[in-house]
């Protein structure tokens, strides 16, 4: 009799969980956040946000980002419907070569944790997904890359400290020709990631092969995790580069599905009032050719000095799904 009842109470637990979630869609978007006990969600430095071009200045810097282990090839690349994104994990052997990136004022090493996307329903032919905006403008399609400072041993150790993530983000445009790898392997096993924590086995590739080709301009600020809770310690650096998809990958990521059966929509989170916070507009200079007002007048003090190299987002769960 014993294994019948725990089976009933698993069923009933997930009736319960999946009644709430469901009810907790229908009737509580990101705008409730903050009254549903996550107070960040109301903070004066929540992410994403649109970046006015115009407004920003630009400074010129000589100090790169250092990738280090982004070339190797992951041993295993594991894609994974959570019913709220696709999200992508790199396993390496042995586990210290895993990619981490530093230099560029950020103080400190992060290392790669996972990266995922956001996307929305096609609209009139036109795909709008994004959680940034450029000028005002969705892109089709955002990837996030999640980093976690080497000084916390996890991500969950990281998120509650202001040096503790690093995202960067990577916008995309559609293209007829170039298409995303790393999308171009998941379209091939597509039916096995459609269901709800449907997952797959990816041919291994290197975490270089999904960053935009040019990495060396970027914007620049300090923001949140776009979930709850909201937590104020993230740098984000949003490439301005655009990467690649075609027409068919985002066609795949619109057949993901929730715990629900429904599809996986405009999993983004609406733009945040940039309120006092400073975006810079960062864009390389060859050494000897960066001009007095540049990163060190304008980057190293405000970024480094207020807030040191503060850091970015992650598990991607949208009310508004």
């Amino acid at each position: 009799m014993k294994k019948p009842n725990m089976i009933l109470s698993i069923r009933l637990f997930l009736y319960v969980f999946l009644s709430l979630a469901i009810v907790s869609e229908c009737v509580q978007g990101p705008q409730f956040w903050g009254s549903l006990g996550f107070p960040s969600c109301d903070g004066d430095l929540q992410s994403p946000i649109n970046i006015d071009t115009e407004e920003i200045p630009k400074y010129e810097y000589n100090d790169l980002f250092n990738f280090k282990h982004y070339d190797d090839v992951a041993s295993r690349i594991t894609v994974t419907n959570n019913g709220h994104t696709l999200m992508a994990t790199f396993d390496y052997q042995p586990s210290k070569n895993r990619p981490s990136i530093s230099g560029g004022q950020l103080g400190g090493t992060f290392e790669f944790e996972q990266l995922h996307f956001h996307w929305g329903a096609q609209i009139e032919k036109k795909y709008s997904g994004a959680e940034h905006t450029i000028d005002g403008v969705r892109a089709p399609l955002e990837m996030h890359m999640v980093h976690r400072n080497v000084k916390y041993n996890t991500m969950d150790q990281a998120v509650n400290h202001t040096d503790g993530i690093l995202v960067l983000a990577a916008l995309f445009e559609m293209n007829t020709n170039n298409v995303m790898p790393l999308l171009q392997s998941v379209d091939i096993v597509h039916k096995m990631v459609e269901p709800f924590m449907g997952n797959a086995t990816l041919k291994p590739r290197p975490l270089s092969s999904v960053l935009p080709e040019d990495t060396t301009a970027f914007f620049r600020y300090r923001g949140s995790l776009t979930t709850p809770g909201c937590q104020e310690s993230v740098e984000w650096v949003v490439f301005e580069h655009r990467a690649h998809v075609i027409v068919g990958q985002l066609n795949m990521l619109s057949k993901l599905r929730r715990p629900d059966q429904k599809l996986i929509s405009h999993n983004f989170r609406p733009t945040q009032s940039v309120n006092a916070r400073k975006i810079y507009h960062m864009v390389y200079k060859h050494p000897g050719q960066v001009t007095a007002e540049s990163a060190s007048a304008g980057l190293r003090s405000p970024l480094l000095a207020v807030y040191g190299a503060v850091a970015a987002v992650v598990l991607v769960c949208n009310s508004r799904l």
